[in-house]
């Protein structure tokens, strides 16, 4: 009797879809280029871009920054954490909180959850880097803050928002609804864009 062993794909068929889905990644890559605002995006291309499965492990990575990318499946399973069964089409995750994930607060985490015939498929992830999060200093960043909260704005697990900037804009967390800013969605623009073009 011959061991069971796991279906093998042949080498053509894996050459395609890796080369298929390192095509999305930098396709999302040039999106959020093309569509910055932020001269630290759209130059110095301080951002990642990626896709995850449907358990929040990466599956194909932009040629972007690496160090970003590591970030990536912990800061996503901490907002699957969260949102586990009420997660929809059209839903925009965001999240920088730096003990559940993120790097430090100026990276700004975007998940778009992508859904094939109404089944959750995957995620498309973004972050990038915001020259000014809200701290207290321009720049947000300070060699003599005490706390984080002295460096601007924190989207945690508990805080993470959702975000529709297609035909109303507005944030909402825990069932209320807050106005989108246009200076916030102008912001987060350039990473959403990255992860709408997958999930066409």
């Amino acid at each position: 009797m011959k061991p069971e062993t796991e279906p093998r794909v042949d080498p053509i068929t894996l050459g395609l879809i890796r080369n298929a889905l390192s095509s999305v990644v930098d396709e999302m890559a040039n999106t959020v280029v093309r569509t910055a605002y932020s001269t630290v995006i759209r130059d110095c291309m301080d951002f990642s871009t990626a896709l995850c499965d449907k358990d929040g492990q990466t599956i194909a990575q932009g040629v972007t920054i690496p160090f970003q990318l590591g970030s990536i499946p912990y800061a996503l399973a901490a907002t699957i954490d969260k949102f586990q069964g009420n997660i929809s089409p059209g839903d925009i995750f965001i999240i920088n909180d730096p003990f559940e994930g993120g790097i430090h607060l100026p990276d700004v985490f975007v998940f778009q959850p992508i859904f094939v015939d109404g089944e959750l498929l995957a995620y498309s992830a973004a972050v990038s880097y915001h020259l000014d999060i809200g701290g207290r200093v321009p720049g947000s960043a300070a060699c003599d803050n005490t706390e984080i909260f002295q460096e601007g704005i924190s989207y945690s697990p508990a805080e993470t928002l959702r975000c529709w900037c297609s035909e109303r804009c507005y944030f909402s967390d825990h069932g209320e609804q807050y106005p989108c800013s246009a200076r916030a969605c102008r912001r987060i623009y350039p990473t959403r864009s990255g992860c709408f073009v997958r999930s066409r």
